[in-house]
């Protein structure tokens, strides 16, 4: 079976960087490294005997869920190196690379309808309720009341609503609809793009039931509630944000700083979460096929990143510390009653600085039935939490693995027990963290 294995796994190697045969679909020729250590952590620790070799066949290849990739030759730089490398290359202020590609960032193609001073409208929600597909509402600078978005975009032809260049647009006041002071229940290919969302009497932003809904270079604060929450829904994503100072309402607030509740396909990536009165950011009840990563979260009451009840999601890159509550950790991973499947699996959290929570670094916890599966921790470096490393508050594990992590400043691996398989994990050094670098929009302010 082994050498079977390995076979399969030479062959699909070989397929990605054969010379001659690279397509627009087909990977850089150092992307085969990212492409088998992602293929040897989604295996690693899976019950299925398939999966089970083809990771003992990586494992003998000495390819693992932390190998790193060498681009040293330009020419196998991925899209995101090569922009990062170009003068007014559009990159992730963090260097992160693009999780799910839900949006490329291209304009809409269609009309500019100007708000504010000198602009043919007065306020947001009169040129987007004259916009079609593919327009672009462009505000200049002013403070303007809350609004719901009442159109939609189209494929290759997105509604953009966009601070104009330069400009420090706020939006305060009364919600635009009943649960945000942004509203955007329903809506498709809309993005959202440098406002200033603050001081909601319920959420920053909300949308439940939408499809290809971007926000991007925005802040969110201040909010009663929680701060952006896209519910019930489909490709999104959540790029160089700044979301701070929400749930006033402490624990009778509804939702956490970011929630992404019940929706697929989705993408938090190079913001900043901090000093909220709940989760931080929060995956949640169904959830699935998401990557949080290269964002840093910090500072509120915790965790800081939750995943619960949830499946197939990454949790990657982040630099994660400073939760609250002395029961809350830096990354939670739980079952909670409100699930309907009351299951948590598929999750693979690697790569993350997680330090100085109050609680736990890492923890599992189901509230009161579920199971946590096929979850691993791999690659993190812990440090200096006040609960201990990694901590399991539930006996429902199984293919559970944590390897080739890194525990310092008082944080020691976990001892054993069932359902987790434990591997290659060391005391060290610790990176420290920074509250630099915010999200982009804030990081400008």
């Amino acid at each position: 079976m082994r050498g079977r294995a390995l076979l399969v796994v030479v062959v699909a190697v070989a397929v990605v960087v054969a010379p001659g045969t690279a397509s627009a679909a087909t990977p850089p020729r150092c992307g085969w490294q990212v492409t088998a250590a992602e293929l040897a952590a989604t295996t690693s620790g899976s019950s299925d005997p398939r999966a089970h070799a083809i990771h003992e066949a990586l494992t003998a290849a000495g390819i693992g869920p932390t190998t790193t990739r060498d681009c040293a030759d330009p020419r196998d730089r991925t899209p995101a190196d090569a922009a990062a490398a170009e003068p007014g290359g559009r990159v992730n202020r963090t260097g992160a690379e693009a999780g799910h590609g839900i949006d490329d960032g291209a304009p809409g193609g269609g009309r500019t309808l100007t708000v504010g001073s000198g602009g043919t409208f007065r306020d947001i929600a009169a040129a987007v309720e004259a916009s079609s597909p593919g327009d672009t509402v462009e505000v200049s600078t002013g403070t303007y009341p809350g609004f719901a978005v009442t159109r939609d975009g189209a494929p290759g032809a997105w509604l953009t609503i966009t601070a104009a260049p330069g400009a420090d647009v706020v939006v305060e006041g009364e919600p635009g609809s009943g649960n945000g002071l942004v509203g955007l229940d329903g809506r498709s290919w809309v993005r959202l793009v440098g406002l200033h969302v603050r001081g909601s009497s319920t959420h920053g932003v909300y949308g439940d039931g939408v499809d290809h809904v971007v926000l991007r270079d925005c802040e969110v604060a201040g909010s009663a509630d929680g701060g952006i929450v896209l519910s019930g829904g489909s490709h999104v994503l959540v790029d160089g944000c700044e979301v701070h100072g929400n749930n006033a309402r402490g624990t009778d607030a509804s939702n956490e700083a970011i929630s992404i509740v019940g929706t697929t396909t989705f993408e938090i990536v190079g913001s900043a979460v901090h000093d909220n009165g709940e989760e931080g950011i929060d995956a949640k009840y169904e959830a699935a096929d998401g990557v949080v990563h290269h964002n840093r979260v910090w500072g509120n009451r915790g965790p800081n990143i939750y995943v619960d009840s949830a499946h197939d999601i990454t949790v990657r890159d982040n630099e994660v510390w400073g939760a609250t509550e002395a029961s809350k950790s830096g990354i939670g991973l739980a079952v909670e009653d409100w699930s309907r499947t009351r299951r948590l699996a598929g999750i693979t959290v690697s790569d993350n600085v997680v330090r100085d929570n109050a609680g736990a670094g890492i923890d599992f916890w189901v509230e009161s039935s579920g199971d946590l599966s096929e979850v691993t921790v791999t690659g993190n470096r812990i440090g200096g939490n006040g609960r201990g490393g990694i901590t399991f508050n539930t006996g429902s594990l199984a293919a559970v693995t944590v390897r080739a992590n890194t525990f310092g400043e008082g944080d020691r691996p976990p001892g054993g027990r069932d359902g987790v398989t434990l591997l290659d994990n060391v005391t060290g050094v610790i990176p420290t963290v920074t509250g630099g670098g915010l999200g982009r929009r804030g990081g400008d302010r």
